[in-house]
């Protein structure tokens, strides 16, 4: 088989105390099917299934940030073993502070901007 995956180097933004849902697409650009293993470095890590067949296969995993403080990062690896060959698919999990995903952006980052402009407001105001 020709192996191909849809990542190679995962990056996971992770909030304090969640559990993170990803996953990443293993294929044979071949016609036959790709059949082997996966497994993980990281006990956090919790594999949907850990054996594979088809093509293409979605493998779906998470990742649990209970008990972790914002500014956390481990750096691990999937290893896939399969009838194309071994590889190894880094990841880089990052806890971060919680937050509420608006069309603006994260709300922390707004209401940072919103404190920046009253400041620059009343700084305008006092001194002019």
């Amino acid at each position: 088989p020709d192996v191909r995956f849809s990542e190679t180097n995962l990056v996971l933004l992770i909030g304090e105390g969640e559990t993170f849902q990803g996953s990443f697409t293993i294929e044979n650009r071949k016609e036959a099917p790709v059949r082997g293993l996966v497994y993980s470095s990281s006990f956090r890590i919790h594999l949907k299934e850990s054996g594979f067949e088809g093509n293409p296969v979605v493998i779906s995993f998470t990742y649990d940030a209970e008990g972790l403080e914002p500014g956390y990062v481990e750096n691990g690896t999937f290893t896939v073993v399969c009838n194309g060959g071994e590889y190894e698919l880094s990841f880089t999990a990052v806890i971060e502070r919680p937050y509420l995903m608006t069309s603006h952006g994260k709300a922390f980052n707004l209401i940072f901007q919103a404190f920046h402009l009253l400041h620059c407001i009343f700084y305008q105001i006092y001194y002019n």
